[in-house]
C-alpha cells in the first residue's frame, strides 16, 4: 500500500520482473522465487481509497514473471518492475 500512496502504478497487463539482491551466492534461487505468489497476492490485497493495485494474478494481468539474481555487498533487497 505504501508503494501505491508514493504513486507506483504498473501498467496492467504487463511481465513482473524481480531483482533479487543477496548477499551470498550459496542462497538456492529457487528458494527465493517461489516468495512471488506471496508477494502478487499481497499486490492483490493492496488497496488504497477503493482503488486496488493489480485486480487478479490471472495470465489477463500478468502476462510473464521473470526472475534475475545479483550478489551485493550491500542490503539484501527484492526490486519489483513492470516490464
Amino acid at each position: 500500500m505504501q508503494a501505491m500512496v508514493d504513486g507506483v502504478v504498473f501498467d496492467w497487463p504487463c511481465v513482473v520482473q524481480f531483482n533479487w539482491y543477496l548477499n551470498d551466492k550459496r542462497i538456492d534461487s529457487d528458494n527465493w522465487a517461489f516468495t512471488q505468489k506471496f508477494i502478487l497476492d499481497g499486490m492483490q490485497a493492496a488497496s488504497v481509497q477503493g482503488r486496488k493495485f493489480l485486480v487478479n494474478d490471472n495470465m489477463v494481468h500478468v502476462r510473464g514473471l521473470h526472475h534475475d539474481f545479483y550478489k551485493t555487498d550491500g542490503v539484501a533487497r527484492l526490486e519489483v518492475i513492470a516490464v
